[in-house]
């Protein structure tokens, strides 16, 4: 390593305690190329912080919207080795001896969508504490994982371009399939909703050391990409006051109109659920609409009480599905 000058800031001795020179060099030629200076300053100041390898892919810099400044947003990733790393370095870790746990289901099964029909998949990882090992366990869901784009296909225009190839627009068709751009979760999707689940295990278990760092797996679905670093800032901020209000431990926020995001306890979100699915019976949409604004509430719920998540996931389907006969 390179000794540090002595007048070098405290934070640029620490990041050259990490890397020298010639690494940081190569790191700005591969890993983080497309960064700026200040993106690529706080990158390395975050992995020296971690104590985390770009070389080793154990820390990525992704720059999404690259040539709209307004949108510009740089998200740093972890790799699922670099959590791991993090949680080994604890003392108190020991990763699970058994396979992950898969949920299947035969109807969801799509060559476009779903290759292998999956609903959820269960990891845990172990923590020493207390004088005796303890295993956590997290459930994740391929429905708010795997990453899906509207299909369609190039159209000729009937027109050429300059340079003689004929000018193509793409129509999407309304029907959805797996990014083309993330062919794993074709050809791996077990593999890739496994490492999400384990992440998670990961991030719940060791908290304070692995706050807000994500496996880029758990980042495919692209739900951050298109926020500005300023839009991103204040979605956490929302998230943190709804930490602080959100009623304790055994309850989640949900919304049943027409009032507002509220803690529900965990032990009344069934039965509410029912009684507000009751009054909606002859509106499919509304049911829908209710489902994707309650997402990650439900996906909590799943967490914790995955009987009963069950259980109104069905309900759920059978009310949307009678719907839609009284509607034909």
């Amino acid at each position: 390593m390179t000794t540090p000058s002595t007048n070098l800031t405290a934070s640029q001795v620490g990041v050259l305690s990490v890397f020298d020179k010639p690494q940081l060099a190569l790191i700005k030629r591969t890993v983080a190329k497309d960064c700026n200076d200040f993106e690529f300053d706080l990158f390395i100041t975050v992995a020296a912080k971690l104590n985390l390898n770009p070389l080793k892919k154990q820390i990525y810099a992704f720059v999404f919207n690259k040539d709209k400044p307004a949108k510009r947003n740089m998200v740093m990733v972890t790799a699922i080795s670099g959590l791991r790393t993090i949680a080994e370095r604890t003392g108190n870790y020991r990763p699970d001896d058994a396979l992950p746990v898969y949920e299947y289901d035969e109807k969801l099964k799509n060559v476009e969508t779903n290759p292998a029909g999956l609903v959820s998949c269960t990891a845990k990882v172990w923590k020493f504490s207390h004088g005796q090992w303890f295993s956590v366990p997290h459930q994740v869901f391929w429905d708010a994982y795997a990453p899906l784009e509207e299909d369609g296909e190039w159209k000729d225009e009937g027109e050429k371009w300059d340079d003689g190839n004929p000018k193509k627009t793409f129509v999407k068709n309304g029907k959805m399939r797996l990014d083309s751009g993330k062919p794993r979760w074709r050809t791996d999707p077990r593999g890739m909703l496994a490492k999400c689940a384990e992440a998670g295990a990961l991030r719940k278990t060791w908290p304070d050391e692995m706050a807000q760092l994500y496996e880029e797996s758990e980042l495919d679905r692209g739900n951050l990409v298109e926020l500005s670093p300023s839009e991103y800032a204040e979605q956490q901020a929302v998230a943190d006051r709804l930490e602080k209000i959100s009623g304790g431990k055994d309850s989640i926020l949900f919304e049943f109109p027409p009032d507002s995001l509220s803690p529900i306890s965990t032990g009344q979100i069934y039965d509410r659920a029912l009684a507000y699915f009751k009054t909606q019976e002859n509106s499919p949409d509304a049911v829908e609409y209710w489902r994707d604004r309650n997402r990650h509430g439900l996906q909590e719920f799943w967490a914790r009480a995955p009987g009963d998540a069950l259980a109104l996931k069905k309900d759920m389907e059978k009310m949307i599905a009678k719907g839609r006969e009284l509607k034909k």
